[in-house]
């Protein structure tokens, strides 16, 4: 973990926060709101103000960090963060050298991401930060990073407005100690002139001199006007001499010009004198310096506008709803959903929605979250004022839980909803027409190898069968019984690859027909195997059958389980070497399921060919220069029949070791009394 160096200014930076008086004082109103406006915005569950003491990080402000008021400074990423100017950002702290094994990434809170901005008061010094923290990585927007550095700016404006307060009490306070002792010094602060009754100076004190920096000599016999800066208007002057000339004292702030430039204000009290006839013809002002007071006051009331301009914009909406029920809206939800100030304001929330539903929808998804302390954040379809529907993104915090009052920041994403929904449909269109392309493709392949297997029959008939017609072999020959048996052979291949393509389109059109019945599992494995005992014979193939005593009878459809073995048992001898083994297994599966496996010890097959099974008209060697034999459709045909009985097929493989071909299917198991011969069921 690296810990960071010291500001640059360490020990001005450090006397600056102890002169805000802020370290470990009560939550205050004011940016407890900023930190809240900082999450909803960037979205993040934490968000802090964090003052950087001598050893410690203290939180003047804490969203999503309840209980929690500071940390060691040494850990702190706000540390970091004070040692630049602009906002310091780190999308993933686990991928960060500076911060991977930081205990609060690697243990409690589980911090992932951090974006803070330094607070420079105006003296230059940098007190901290205001920051947002995530527990999944993430990066601000670039409208979230200006949000977030005005933010911070407000966060500073409220400090200097704390700092200048304490200056205005400390300087009240010291001047109530000094007042008992220092009457006569009090009275020399004051601002005192007398002037008559057109505004001429006739007497000043020391004080006036000092804060206006004109002499003795140049204030008396000059017109007050000399210190106008012009900050008030002509009315604001006329009313003051209404008063006093009707003999009221008037009191009032004004903002006078000093010979040098510079304006200051002073608390000022007029008091009319009049002469033994009654008649004003003395004015004496008292004032007291408040420049410091109204900096303070200029300072909030900028910071206040400053907040109302982040909260009252164009780019966002911002609601407050007591209950479902709006009591405050900003101008950015007037534009975002087209209605006026009016329109929204103590209105149910249900204006906005698309109808009702959808209205309740919401509520039951996002108050559970609000009422246990946490941020709720959805994208929806929201509704305009004419009608429009408008994608939204949505978060939502508990204000108050004893007034039900909770905020709500939106934002209008449609365009990018649209996009992405027309990036989708595009992709999917696109998957679609290399779907078609492929099942051309296919299908092509398909007739190509359906006519290469068909030709081999076919010309085994019509070669022999011209033989035969043509005499070329009598009738007494031992040759014209070979001659037809090769022709019965190739018509019988010629009807099952026929049968098979039929069997499949039924299959897909969901027309097959199944007949359970109960027979005799062993003796079924045996037919099966006896049926290929040509072809294992030929490649020198063992076959072995291995079944569970348990599932000697069942009631089952015997024709549709032959045809998914043999298919099995046919693909196992092709693929199995000279002198292989092939295993056939049958063993209860789960409750009321068959589970059949047919394993050889042949060539295996490659992981990325898996998925090509069970497809129709896939094969892993396709077109006239295939190493075996097949129409592509048998274990697709096996496949449909499996799954239209509620069962399910696979295959595992090691590419040289040999493959396993499996099938589950339900099953019930019968009494003995009601077998029936396996030709019968066959």
């Amino acid at each position: 973990m690296q810990i960071a160096r010291p500001r640059d200014d360490e020990v001005r930076s450090l006397e600056a926060l102890r002169a805000l008086n802020v370290l470990d004082s009560a939550p205050e109103a004011q940016f407890d709101a900023l930190v809240q406006t900082a999450s909803l915005v960037c979205g993040t569950p934490i968000a802090l103000i964090s003052l950087i003491d001598a050893d410690r990080q203290w939180f003047k402000a804490n969203v999503g960090l309840e209980g929690v008021t500071q940390t060691d400074r040494d850990v702190a990423f706000c540390s970091h963060a004070v040692l630049g100017e602009s906002l310091f950002e780190v999308p993933d702290a686990a991928l960060d050298p500076r911060f991977s094994d930081n205990p609060l990434v690697v243990g409690a809170p589980g911090i992932r991401f951090y974006a803070g901005v330094p607070l420079h008061l105006d003296d230059g010094s940098n007190v901290g930060t205001l920051c947002v923290m995530d527990r999944q990585p993430r990066l601000l927007t670039a409208q979230q990073r200006d949000i977030l550095c005005h933010l911070g700016t407000a966060a500073v404006k409220g400090l200097e407005a704390r700092r200048w307060a304490r200056r205005a009490l400390d300087e009240h306070s010291r001047a109530q100690r000094e007042a008992d002792g220092l009457l006569e010094a009090v009275r020399s602060q004051f601002i005192v002139s007398i002037t008559d009754t057109s505004g001429t100076i006739i007497e000043t004190n020391d004080a006036f001199c000092a804060i206006s920096q004109f002499s003795r000599g140049e204030l008396i016999g000059a017109n007050h006007r000399l210190i106008n800066s012009g900050h008030h208007p002509h009315a604001f002057f006329a009313e003051m001499w209404r008063c006093i000339a009707s003999g009221a004292p008037w009191r009032g702030d004004i903002c006078n010009r000093a010979k040098d430039g510079t304006t200051y204000w002073v608390d000022s009290t007029i008091i009319p004198l009049s002469d033994g006839a009654g008649h004003i013809h003395r004015y004496v002002s008292v004032r007291s310096d408040i420049t410091q007071r109204k900096l303070l006051e200029l300072d909030l009331e900028s910071s206040v506008r400053e907040q109302s301009a982040l909260l009252d914009n164009d780019l966002i909406g911002i609601v407050k709803l007591r209950g479902r029920t709006a009591v405050w809206a900003n101008r950015g939800l007037e534009h975002l959903f087209g209605y006026g100030h009016s329109e929204l304001v103590n209105q149910p929330s249900r204006i906005l929605h698309v109808d009702d539903e959808s209205h309740r929808a919401l509520g039951a998804s996002a108050y559970p979250y609000l009422h246990r302390g946490e941020r709720y954040r959805a994208q929806l379809q929201m509704q305009r004022k004419d009608g429009r529907k408008i994608w939204i993104d949505l978060s939502g915090a508990l204000l108050s839980a004893a007034q039900d009052e909770s905020l709500w920041v939106m934002t209008d994403i449609t365009s990018l909803k649209e996009a992405e929904l027309s990036r989708l449909r595009t992709v999917e269109l696109e998957a679609e027409n290399r779907q078609l392309l492929e099942m051309n493709r296919l299908k092509g392949t398909f007739l190509t190898n359906m006519s290469h297997e068909m030709r081999t029959p076919l010309n085994a008939v019509i070669g022999f069968a011209a033989l035969l017609e043509a005499g070329a072999v009598s009738p007494e020959s031992p040759k014209f019984k070979t001659f037809l048996a090769q022709i019965s052979t190739s018509g019988k291949q010629l009807l099952q690859l026929i049968e098979t393509v039929l069997d499949f389109a039924q299959a897909e059109a969901g027309r097959i027909e199944f007949s359970p019945t109960l027979v005799r599992l062993p003796d079924l494995l045996a037919e099966v195997v006896a049926i290929q005992n040509d072809d294992a014979e030929k490649m020198h193939v063992e076959v072995v059958t291995e079944v569970d005593e348990a599932l000697a009878e069942l009631i089952i459809d015997p024709m549709r389980l032959k045809q998914v073995v043999s298919c099995y048992l046919s693909n196992a001898i092709k693929f199995t070497p000279k002198e292989g083994r092939v295993t056939i297994r049958a063993r209860p599966e789960a409750v009321g399921c068959l589970r059949i496996e047919v394993e050889d010890n042949g060539i295996g097959i490659a992981e990325a060919d898996l998925p090509k099974l069970f497809k129709q008209f896939q094969q892993l060697s396709e077109g006239n220069t295939k190493a075996y034999q097949g129409t592509g459709m048998e274990l697709a045909l096996a496949r449909v029949v499996v799954e239209a009985q509620g069962g399910s097929v696979g295959v595992r493989s090691t590419p040289g070791s040999g493959s396993t071909f499996w099938l589950v299917l339900p099953c019930r198991r019968g009494p003995e009394a009601h077998r029936v011969p396996m030709s019968a069921a066959a």
